[in-house]
């Protein structure tokens, strides 16, 4: 309950401020005493208030800063405010309105990116909330392209746009804007069109939910974006030898378990990359665990693992202390760019981190022959919309899954001319 007293400078300035919570008092027992006033003191701060009743309900709205406005000032601004409260005036709807009507590009991101990460429901992952500044960045920030080592040059069409209020833009704009980024990239801007489209239709919610009408449109909804070509960064069968027997020469063996674990299991680059030992176990389950925290689409995967890896795992715990399987600098390893690079080099590939999870998925339908659903398992996919699918097929038995994953190593290995019929694998002989 607020504490009643007579509003002076000097009483104000005497009051002291709390190590913790806030005080609040209100205006009273002088003959200008303005009884909506009230004064909020915190550990720091001295703020006005006025607080009335009307159009049946309380609103609280906040004057400003007690230290530099005068008393008779915060009165007249409380007697004219409460006025308003009494006719069904909302003060703080006038203000949020005239915030948001102002809001940038930027702060419209950043306003969807900070709601999206804290709902309930399938929050934003820390990742894609990360993809998300990077293309806004990439895309409407006003500094200079900085493109990767062999990257072509990007003369942003929507430079400045992130200092743009949101309001000035329009779909024509946001048209001409897609029509010139496709061109340096397809994919890069089709990511940034979906990313401003989240945004927008988050702040049309917010206007819809304040009562006005401030957003009503989203500039990037009409857009319609060309369709992406598969990426081709995937390793043909014939390539293998030359692939494992590059990557046995780099020097870095936590690069060259990590490159072997993921073309073996399918992995996403992150998720194998910030593996922690809690999360193998090579005696009882012989299992690899995700949960669904750690995983790009919200499931846990519990996945099995072949004698290949058994073996590859159980040499990598003896030889490191750490608590994470592929152990780098700073934690766990990151991307390996340079090792890719090398073994690219030597092997005369094209592939990616990612190209590994591809040829893993090309090697599990076209030479192994595993049913869409449990490779859609091993592969951590969701399955979508398939109603047989997900109303009428069940999860293939972690037995079964192992039995495939057996399978698919075994395929690999073949095409890579690796003899695994010992417990010591030894690389084959490639003969060109």
């Amino acid at each position: 309950m607020a504490i009643p007293l007579n509003f002076t400078k000097r009483k104000i300035e005497a009051l002291p401020y709390p190590e913790s919570g806030r005080v609040e008092y209100r205006d009273f027992g002088g003959p200008q005493s303005e009884k909506s006033l009230y004064l909020r003191v915190g550990s720091s701060t001295k703020t006005y208030y006025i607080v009335k009743h009307g159009a049946g309900k309380t609103v609280r709205s906040r004057i400003g800063d007690a230290t530099l406005i005068p008393v008779h000032e915060a009165r007249k601004r409380a007697k004219s405010g409460s006025t308003e409260i009494v006719a069904g005036i909302d003060p703080n709807a006038e203000l949020k309105e005239l915030r948001q009507r102002g809001l940038t590009l930027d702060q419209i991101f950043e306003q969807y990116i900070e709601a999206a990460q804290s709902r309930a429901k399938k929050p934003l992952r820390r990742t894609t909330a990360a993809n998300y500044r990077r293309m806004k960045e990439v895309h409407f920030s006003a500094g200079k392209h900085q493109k990767r080592k062999g990257g072509r040059d990007y003369d942003k069409p929507g430079k400045g746009w992130l200092s743009k209020p949101a309001k000035d833009i329009t779909n024509e704009m946001a048209v001409r804007w897609y029509e010139k980024a496709s061109r340096y990239s397809v994919s890069s801007a089709n990511a940034a069109v979906r990313a401003a489209k989240a945004a927008y239709s988050h702040q049309i919610v917010v206007s819809e939910k304040q009562g006005n009408a401030l957003f009503t449109n989203n500039p990037f909804s009409n857009i319609s974006l060309i369709a992406e070509k598969p990426a081709k960064d995937y390793i043909e069968p014939q390539e293998l030898p030359a692939w494992f027997a590059a990557v046995d020469t780099l020097a870095n063996p936590v690069t060259r378990d990590y490159l072997k674990l993921v073309l073996l299991t399918g992995l996403r680059r992150r998720e194998a990359a910030s593996l922690t030992w809690d999360q193998i176990d090579l005696q009882r389950k012989r299992t690899l665990t995700l949960s669904a925290e750690q995983s790009k689409n919200g499931e846990m995967l519990v996945l099995p693992l072949s004698d290949y890896l058994l073996e590859l795992l159980a040499e990598r715990r003896a030889r490191t202390d750490s608590i994470y399987v592929f152990p780098g600098k700073n934690g766990h390893l990151q991307e390996p760019k340079k090792s890719i690079q090398s073994v690219n080099s030597r092997a005369k590939t094209y592939s990616t981190i990612h190209g590994l999870r591809r040829t893993y998925s090309n090697i599990c339908l076209w030479h192994v022959g595993i049913p869409e659903y449990a490779r859609k398992q091993l592969l951590n996919h969701s399955i979508g919309k398939d109603i047989t699918q997900k109303h009428y097929t069940i999860d293939a038995p972690l037995d079964q899954l192992r039995m495939y994953q057996q399978r698919i190593t075994e395929k690999i290995l073949e095409m890579a001319r690796i003899d695994h019929s010992t417990k010591k694998i030894h690389v084959l002989k490639v003969t060109k």
